[in-house]
């Protein structure tokens, strides 16, 4: 069974033919990651219609200007109240390349650390966002050891012992590449992050395209795309849990 462990297919690009871009992707667990209030609710709903789709709410550090204390704080008691809906946390994290305002960059540290102690609070496993935040990212994760993370979007040779996810991106990305042969199997996970990260910049991204990912992984591992399948989705069950996959059979 294949996994994306990290997209948006809430996304309004999806709209106009979403039930044909999770049916192409049958064969794919999707985990759908909320930005926003907005945008966790709406993972709910595609949750709760799609089979194949489980749930991941979080608080997006890209949009910390248009969240008041007040806002972060009850979104916090709403993902509470769905804890045995959901998968994991996340989309939460760092982001400095869209973040410039040092004030707003200490917001996003503190959002960060609250959704880390609710993951924490929940037992759920994170997927973290981390863009030109690396030093900082991996400073705050150290302060919760006994979370179980996923680093989404992240390149850099040393995973630090957490779990890297893969997107289609990795294609065009020369160090995703070189990282994807340093690491063990053992430490990889599959992510389309759609629609973004496309093998082509330029085209709308999906969870079929995962299919696409584990091949290269393959290939650059030296290694048939059964078994490389095999291994990822055997991290995945290790990582989530026995019953991940269990729903979509």
């Amino acid at each position: 069974m294949l996994i994306d462990v990290h997209c948006h297919i809430d996304d309004q690009v999806f709209d106009n033919d979403r039930d044909q871009v999770v049916g192409r992707a049958k064969q794919v667990l999707i985990l759908n990651a909320g930005v926003d209030p907005a945008s966790n609710r709406k993972t709910m709903e595609l949750a709760d219609k799609y089979r194949n789709v489980k749930a991941c709410l979080g608080l997006h550090p890209e949009f910390i200007a248009k969240f008041t204390d007040d806002l972060i704080d009850n979104e916090i008691n709403w993902i509470r109240n769905r804890e045995k809906r959901i998968v994991a946390i996340s989309e939460i994290g760092l982001d400095y390349y869209w973040v410039k305002d040092e004030n707003q960059r200490e917001r996003q540290k503190k959002l960060f650390m609250k959704m880390l102690k609710l993951a924490d609070e929940l037992n759920l496993p994170v997927i973290t966002h981390s863009r030109d935040a690396t030093d900082d990212t991996l400073t705050i994760l150290r302060e919760f050891p006994q979370l179980k993370v996923v680093l989404h979007g992240f390149s850099e040779p040393d995973n630090k012992g957490y779990l890297v996810s893969v997107a289609p991106n990795i294609y065009r990305n020369k160090a995703k590449q070189r990282q994807v042969k340093e690491l063990a199997m053992e430490s990889l996970l599959t992510e389309t992050d759609s629609p973004l990260l496309g093998v082509d910049p330029k085209e709308r991204n999906e969870p079929i395209n995962i299919l696409r990912v584990i091949e290269k992984i393959a290939q650059l591992k030296n290694m048939n795309k059964e078994e490389a399948e095999k291994t990822i989705s055997m991290n995945a069950v290790r990582f989530f849990g026995d019953t991940i996959f269990s729903s979509v059979h």
